[in-house]
């Protein structure tokens, strides 16, 4: 029977998602679930879920394998606001 320090753990998703996202930081969140569904082809990851790792890395809860830290989110400073009929007036 082989010892707990040489039997493998089971491959996980947190895992795989944050070893991808220590290698391509800048990796886009569908680029992230098309890797995923390759890697888990019975799994159900979506954007979403791609969305709350890389807020969850940021947040600390998970750490990149490589100490360094995702870049940080884009904003949206480029799209105009929208205005409710009140402000119009």
């Amino acid at each position: 029977m082989p010892d707990k320090a040489t039997k493998q753990k089971r491959p996980t998703i947190s895992n795989f998602v944050v070893e991808t996202l220590s290698a391509s930081p800048t990796l886009s969140n569908q680029a992230l679930v098309d890797k995923v569904k390759k890697q888990f082809p019975w799994s159900a990851f979506q954007t979403s879920h791609a969305t709350w790792y890389k807020y969850q890395i940021r947040k600390g809860r998970y750490q990149l394998l490589n100490g360094k830290k995702l870049p940080a989110k884009k904003s949206k400073a480029g799209k105009p606001k929208k205005t409710t009929k009140a402000a119009a007036k």
